[in-house]
């Protein structure tokens, strides 16, 4: 009699033993993918500083006609071309310094405002690194959908 209960002990440690070492396994999965989630998936970008940001060049050149005669003298109003600013988009820059870009060159009046029309247009994982020229005169639209490869 002692020894059935020394044998259904023996079993019951046996049986336990087995899903704790499957408990133990599980919980080191998990804690080992749980430390190296926060480096396939990092909660912020790497930080640039923002005078390396941007390379802005301005392409409108404006040169100055003599008339080649003085006798006809005709005022034909000029169409000002619009100013093109190149803007350079580093890899992994989110949205907030991307508008930190676009405000330093002028594009935008805030982050703030880039920022709320790139949620309203659902664009926030379509933004794409690169290099853009973008019109001095483009809508907050315009330059949301250029950024985005929308245009």
């Amino acid at each position: 009699m002692m020894k059935d209960y020394l044998e259904k002990a023996k079993d019951i440690l046996y049986n336990i033993s087995d899903y704790i070492i499957m408990f133990t396994i599980i919980l080191a999965i998990g804690l080992i993918i749980g430390w190296r989630l926060d480096i396939l998936f990092p909660q912020t970008t790497a930080m640039v500083e923002p005078n390396t940001l941007a390379k802005v060049e301005d392409t409108n050149s404006k040169t100055i006609e003599k008339p080649e005669t003085k006798s006809i003298e005709t005022k034909v109003p000029k169409k000002e071309e619009p100013i093109i600013i190149t803007v350079s988009i580093p890899k992994g820059t989110p949205s907030s310094n991307i508008g930190d870009i676009l405000l330093d060159n002028g594009l935008v009046a805030s982050t703030k405002e880039f920022e709320d029309k790139v949620q309203q247009l659902d664009l926030e994982k379509s933004l794409r690194s690169g290099q853009y020229d973008i019109s001095k005169d483009s809508s907050l639209e315009e330059i949301v959908k250029i950024i985005a490869n929308q245009k």
